[in-house]
């Protein structure tokens, strides 16, 4: 079965089913009736055995500036093999043109190359021999080491490339890219390459990476010593997985990594892609495997530009509404707060972080620890604010509550009744007055502050 679509601009595609299999290509075809597609593969083939292979085609010529011109794909959709084109010849300069099935060929305008070969005509065309002296400067940096800046312009006002090189002059940078290239406009970032004495290397992420003009990843290859790999070849290099060990990092597929926390707790992280660059949710586990957090949601989904879809809290594998779940765990602090009574006042006793340091008679030490003793209006306060989502420290409490006169432990508060916080649900009002939510985060926090921000967000 053959269908055809035809597009608004002149161009059209051919889609061919085979009957009776699940054989099937999708052609894309210029107005001029040539095989073309300038935003994605212009041939797409769908096997029986379910891979995939994708041709990037322009006016019927394999050619792809920027990553591989044809790609297969498993039916799990990995990656399998990648040839690179440059009008329609297999050519590439900064690793093999092809890629796959354990093997790797290096070509240059169509002609195969032992790798020797290739590294040597490739190294005669690199950028350590710079032209146009005049618009570059050089700095030198510490223990021999320089960088060169690349000018768009004689002015030197408009930045186009940065290159970094050991004193042997070879690129060479310690966890940054040696090389940054820049688009014309000499602010968006084009490509990115590390290196490490001279040889392209990370282990920590891809080598290579392209961005499009609005910053977006377009393309990303992975080095180690200057030999390349694909994705799921890299993950499972011995210094890999010892950097993820290291930083208690589990690669639990393409698509899945876990991270270890204390006390035999982890998260699970699952990703957009595999490259693992968005997060599409990550959840919380304790030791027995049960969903469970006690510092905030346990689950968060999130959209692909990393803004959250929801949070779900969850303790033990027991799931709480946010209210529910933010009353028991302050209950439960509350519980194992010690307690002071100062001249008839209820004190609870916080540690002190450095945030939370006062220049206050307040504070003492017990058993080498240091504490602020904090009234119970400013540790409601405290609780309220976190209730709300808003993260306030001891000092900034205390700051409010002496904001709207009640200060904490004072010659008033010691003798009448404890002033203790009214919240007023129903009209968004808090206070022993009623004062409006509005008006407490804009006192303590400021009108235009990013907490304030996120209060009329939540509100909305």
């Amino acid at each position: 079965m053959i269908e055809t679509i035809t597009f608004k601009n002149g161009s059209f595609k051919i889609i061919y089913v085979e009957e009776g299999s699940d054989y099937t290509v999708t052609t894309y075809y210029n107005k001029n009736k040539e095989i073309d597609r300038q935003n994605g593969p212009a041939v797409i083939s769908v096997f029986e055995n379910g891979y995939t292979e994708e041709q990037w085609i322009r006016k019927n010529k394999l050619d792809k500036k920027q990553g591989p011109a044809k790609i297969l794909y498993d039916e799990k959709n990995k990656v399998i093999a990648e040839w690179y084109y440059v009008n329609d010849k297999l050519h590439r300069e900064n690793g093999p043109a092809f890629i796959g099935y354990n093997l790797s060929e290096y070509y240059l305008d169509g002609k195969k190359l032992t790798r020797k070969e290739w590294h040597n005509k490739v190294n005669n065309k690199k950028i350590n021999q710079l032209d146009y002296k005049e618009l570059e400067d050089k700095e030198l940096l510490e223990n021999g080491n320089y960088k060169i800046t690349k000018y768009l312009n004689k002015d030197k006002t408009k930045i186009i490339g940065e290159y970094y090189f050991n004193n042997n002059n070879m690129f060479n940078r310690k966890n940054k890219p040696a090389v940054i290239k820049y688009y014309k406009n000499c602010e968006t970032v084009k490509k990115l390459e590390f290196y490490k004495n001279g040889k392209r290397h990370r282990i920590n992420g891809p080598a290579t990476i392209w961005y499009t003009k609005s910053g977006e990843i377009i393309g990303e290859h992975y080095w180690i010593n200057n030999k390349t790999y694909l994705k799921q070849e890299f993950d499972t290099r011995q210094e890999v997985v010892a950097l993820n060990k290291r930083n208690n990092i589990i690669i639990l597929d393409d698509y899945i990594t876990k991270e270890l926390l204390d006390n035999g707790n982890y998260k699970i992280y699952n990703y957009f892609d595999n490259k693992r660059t968005k997060i599409n949710y990550e959840c919380y586990y304790n030791s027995k495997d049960e969903v469970h957090r006690l510092d905030g949601p346990a689950s968060i989904w999130y959209y692909k530009d990393g803004e959250i879809i929801s949070e779900l809290y969850y303790i033990n594998s027991k799931e709480y509404t946010k209210e529910e779940f933010n009353k028991k765990i302050n209950k439960n602090k509350e519980e194992h707060m010690q307690t002071i009574n100062i001249k008839g006042v209820k004190h609870y006793l916080v540690e002190v972080k450095q945030s939370d340091q006062l220049d206050t008679n307040m504070n003492m030490t017990i058993d080498g620890k240091t504490y602020n003793c904090v009234s119970e209006l400013v540790h409601n306060t405290y609780d309220f604010l976190n209730s709300i989502g808003i993260t306030a420290n001891v000092n900034q409490c205390k700051l409010i509550n002496e904001h709207f006169g009640y200060e904490p432990c004072s010659v008033k508060q010691a003798k009448s009744e404890i002033p203790v916080i009214n919240i007023d649900k129903q009209n968004n009002k808090v206070a022993k007055e009623y004062i409006s939510i509005d008006d407490l985060i804009s006192n303590m926090f400021g009108p235009d502050s990013l907490e304030k921000k996120m209060y009329n967000n939540q509100k909305r």
